[in-house]
């Protein structure tokens, strides 16, 4: 648990931290990782 309102980017580290990773949604410009995660995976 947090001991405070975590931020977009605390949540998305610690999901990495534990694994996860972005799957890319097929586009019509190809793959592409969208929302948040979109700024640490290409």
């Amino acid at each position: 648990m947090w001991d405070h309102l975590p931020s977009v980017d605390e949540l998305l580290d610690d999901r990495i931290a534990r694994g996860w990773v972005a799957v890319p949604t097929g586009t019509v410009d190809g793959p592409v990782v969208l929302g948040h995660a979109a700024c640490r995976f290409k």
